[in-house]
């Protein structure tokens, strides 16, 4: 969405770093310095606890920490499911503009 909103207009987008390098070659959209210094985005994954036990869910969270954890360059082993819902600081901020 964030090409549509703000490709031919004078808008900026705080995007994650990452969206902003994969889309960069798909868009006319550029990376611009960011106005101020910017912190690093925290991903958190919130559950229930009644969905802590359920199989399904238990095997979503384990996908998202596989894929998290593809993206970082880490291995399972430094994630764990556990009741902790933090998977870090996954991406630094990007700001984008139309070129």
């Amino acid at each position: 969405m964030v090409p549509t909103l703000v490709s031919g207009s004078r808008m900026i987008a705080l995007v994650h770093e990452r969206l902003a390098l994969a889309i960069a070659g798909q868009t006319t959209l550029r990376l611009l310095e960011p106005p101020m210094p910017l912190q690093p985005i925290h991903l958190l994954m919130l559950w229930t606890s009644s969905a802590e036990t359920d199989p399904g869910h238990t095997w979503l969270r384990r996908q998202i920490l596989s894929l998290v954890a593809e993206l970082d360059g880490t291995t399972g082993a430094q994630r764990s499911l556990g009741t902790s819902n933090r998977l870090g600081d996954c991406d630094q901020p990007a700001v984008v503009g139309a070129a």
